[in-house]
């Protein structure tokens, strides 16, 4: 089975995800990752030169070329926002919120600071622009197979539910 895994920026999908797999003994795709070697160039790169638009492509894209039938999927913040890419999640796999609270994403998008193209503010801007994004989002995420909230974020949980 294919797991989706889908959040805000710094909901630690890739470390979570990274961890799963090793558990669940699949292979870890994180479909940024997979943009970035398809284009030889970092997201902020393709925000900055390419626009938005021309990303959300992308990503659908590599979505739909995911060919493993079981993987554990880290996905872009805002990949199942757009298209058809939630859908086509719930049709082909199981779909994970990682719901973290907005302080603990801002502490971890600050640390990672220029690698987030859609969060580069700093202090009360960057809380407020995530609680923004998150409002957005929150209609998509919430469609997901399972939730699992901040604190009960763990992979004895998330196995609980998709086994």
């Amino acid at each position: 089975m294919k797991i989706y895994l889908i959040g805000m920026p710094g909901s630690g999908k890739s470390t979570f995800g990274q961890r799963l797999s090793t558990v669940m003994r699949l292979p870890f795709i994180d479909t940024d990752s997979l943009i970035e070697e398809s284009q030889n160039q970092t997201i902020s790169q393709i925000f900055e030169e390419s626009g938005e638009d021309h990303f959300r492509k992308l990503e659908k894209e590599v979505l739909h070329s995911i060919d493993q039938t079981e993987s554990i999927i880290s996905t872009g913040g805002g990949m199942p926002c757009f298209s058809d890419n939630l859908e086509y999640m719930k049709k082909t796999g199981k779909v994970v919120f990682l719901d973290v609270e907005i302080e603990k994403l801002a502490k971890r998008v600050n640390s990672e600071s220029g690698s987030r193209p859609l969060l580069e503010e700093k202090g009360d801007e960057l809380l407020n622009s995530l609680a923004e994004k998150r409002k957005e989002r929150l209609k998509f995420y919430e469609q997901a197979n399972v939730i699992l909230k901040d604190d009960e974020i763990s992979i004895q949980k998330a196995m609980g539910y998709l086994n």
